[in-house]
């Protein structure tokens, strides 16, 4: 019952306990093994664990377990040591218990110190009420009576072991090796183990199998194990840099004072680590190397780790004997078992949390075309606290120290130019990007070139029309006016010809050159197809064909029309009134137009291939008959008739 019972607490005290993110030790390793290495500068951690196996023995063996008894009768106190039960029996169980606790900090990345604690809990568990065949002793004195030995109580004990101060020192070789050094300090402050039980105090009565005597310092081991310490060296390798897997050696020497145990530790795991888990697996030894009474123990130890949450760490592993059980007293284990497990917890605190790993990015700005840098560009950063950087002369820009992670967006902008597209980009840290190139495009600042189509009239005057517009050049396009005739071309810089065409009309075509930010004005003057221009205010000297000054405006506006239309010809008739004789009429018509001609070609540089002059005279009066002198001023007249496109 009573075995039972204790099986049944250790259990669900496991349930409720957590781990360690240390090894046994208290400081960083597997669960027995420590690693080549810590957990950095500053860390903080404290850990408890707790283990328990339980085992029933298989044969009788003597032990050094001693009974004594008092019994008074009739006034007369006897102590009865002939009352000895010295032996474990087959069925009998031992249940062994172990809390460590403690602590560590790692002064650096390569230096770590700490002190553990240790509670012990033994227990040698008997089977129920019997009498044992083989109990030596009874009693059977006529003074004092007659009764058997029936049983032996159950044996417990329970205290606080020694303390061990540790400091670990390790060694980077490369990015995969390691080495390491632990040296430890055992201090007595566990309870040395009584020899003896205490006395019953309730004389002629049978000691029940259920009944606990309690002792000082451990029943199968000793919670003291004397001042002692020892050194260990391990080595831990990873096959990459970037490997999960890491393997790590030990060899180890310690000394236990209170026995003088001399014991050689040996050990090799493996551990894979994960996002959230750690899976371990190690086998160690203990080799006794100044008692061959004593079957050395090892054990294979699979164990996993949780870290899932930050700050914390859980633990499990179970350890599988693989020698022969051990019979003898063995400090800090006890007898042997085939098993044993543990559970733990550890909490880690960072008091020097490394500064972050910083991030450095750098680039060049270059032209899109030439591929030549751009000095003074700008760069900036968005959503982040990074100042705007510029340019040097050669176009290259930095940014050092950057905190990362960091999600960010690079853009460039420079004068003349248009800006780049965002560039996003995560970094990470330690990250050294130096090949990012923003090509530019130059900035085109457009110009413009706007204007009005008008009619030409028959009398020279103008009216606006819808008109379609053909425009060539640097670009391609065809639009229409608005129905004023009205438009506005925006164009980048560049050289552009614009025809302006209505059906019925002479197309008329201009050419432009236009720069940035330039507005440019135009007319379009369109003539009908064999359209007649009629102008009556061209004046000549009284009967002579010389133009007087005031014409010459009007006969500027002629060769203008001339030059807007470069595939016109005209004819230019001289038309007079009917005074006088129609010979003379004629030849003065013929002088005033030839007159007319000669201003167009000599002044106005117009080719004489496109000019025909002819005289008319009196012989189509646009009025007839005259009755007034202003019939007769307005038949005088020049007439500018497009003869072909």
């Amino acid at each position: 019952m009573m075995k039972r019972f204790v099986v049944i607490c250790s259990v669900l005290f496991i349930s409720s306990s957590l781990l360690a993110v240390v090894n046994l030790d208290h400081s960083t390793g597997l669960f027995r093994i420590p690693v080549a290495g810590n957990q950095g500068k500053g860390q903080f951690t404290f850990d408890v664990r707790y283990m328990v196996s339980y085992f029933d023995f298989e044969d009788s063996f003597p032990t050094t377990l001693y009974y004594y008894d008092t019994t008074t009768v009739g006034g007369i106190t006897v102590i009865d040591t002939t009352i000895v039960d010295s032996t474990i029996h087959t069925g009998d169980a031992i249940v062994s218990m172990t809390i460590p606790f403690g602590m560590s900090y790692c002064i650096t990345d390569h230096d770590e110190i700490g002190l553990g604690w240790v509670y012990y809990y033994d227990a040698v568990l008997t089977q129920s009420i019997h009498i044992r065949p083989d109990n030596p002793g009874y009693i059977d004195n006529d003074s004092l009576g007659h009764y058997p030995y029936f049983g032996r109580a159950n044996v417990v004990s329970s205290g606080i072991g020694d303390l061990t101060l540790f400091y670990k020192r390790t060694f980077d070789f490369n990015e995969k090796f390691s080495m390491g050094a632990l040296a430890e300090i055992i201090v007595p402050t566990g309870s040395e183990r009584e020899e003896n039980f205490p006395a019953r105090t309730e004389p002629d009565t049978l000691r029940q199998s259920d009944e606990n005597i309690e002792r000082d310092g451990g029943v199968f081991r000793d919670f003291r194990q004397g001042f002692g310490g020892g050194i260990s060296l391990m080595g831990t390798m990873k096959p990459t840099q970037e490997s999960p897997i890491a393997f790590t050696g030990l060899l180890g020497y310690r000394y236990h004072g209170y026995s003088e145990h001399q014991i050689l530790n040996l050990g090799l795991g493996t551990q894979f680590k994960g996002k959230y888990f750690e899976p371990y697996v190690e086998l160690s030894g203990d080799f006794y190397l100044n008692d061959d009474s004593i079957a050395n123990p090892f054990r294979v130890t699979p164990g996993i780790r949780f870290t899932s949450l930050p700050g914390l760490f859980l633990d499990i592993a179970y350890d599988f004997r693989l020698t022969e059980n051990n019979q003898e007293n063995v400090e800090s284990y006890g007898t042997y078992p085939d098993w044993q497990a543990s559970i733990g917890f550890g909490w880690t605190h960072d008091f020097m949390p490394p500064k972050p790993k910083l991030a450095t990015i750098a680039g060049t700005v270059i032209d899109a075309d030439t591929k030549l840098p751009i000095p003074g560009a700008i760069l900036s950063f968005s959503d982040t606290l990074i100042p705007n950087i510029t340019t040097d002369e050669f176009g290259i820009w930095m940014v050092s120290g950057i905190e990362a992670p960091i999600d960010l967006i690079v853009e460039a902008d420079a004068e003349g130019y248009l800006g780049s597209d965002p560039i996003p980009m995560i970094l990470y840290p330690g990250d050294l990007i130096e090949d990012i190139t923003i090509a530019l495009n130059e900035q085109i600042i457009q110009g413009s070139i706007k204007g009005i189509v008008y009619e030409l009239g028959a009398q020279g005057d103008i009216t606006p029309i819808v008109a379609t517009l053909n425009i060539s050049g640097d670009t391609t396009a065809v639009l229409p006016t608005n129905e004023f005739g009205e438009f506005e071309i925006i164009l980048s810089p560049g050289s552009y010809s614009i025809e302006a065409s209505v059906p019925g009309y002479i197309a008329q075509s201009k050419d432009y050159s236009l720069a940035q930010d330039q507005i440019l004005t135009t007319e379009f003057h369109l003539l009908k197809e064999r359209a007649e221009i009629v102008f009556h205010n061209i004046n000549f000297e009284v009967n002579k064909s010389d133009i007087l000054p005031e014409s010459y405006p009007i006969l500027d506006q002629v060769a203008a029309i001339l030059r807007d239309n470069p595939s016109v010809r005209i004819e230019i008739q001289g038309h007079t009134d009917s005074d006088g004789s129609r010979s003379y009429n004629q030849s003065l018509s013929e002088a005033r137009a030839n007159s007319v001609r000669s201003y167009l070609l000599n002044t106005e540089g117009i080719s004489p291939d496109r000019l025909i002059a002819r005289g008319y005279g009196e012989d189509r009066l646009a009025i007839s008959p005259e009755r007034s002198a202003e019939d007769k001023r307005f038949n005088r007249r020049v007439e500018f008739h497009v003869l072909e496109n």
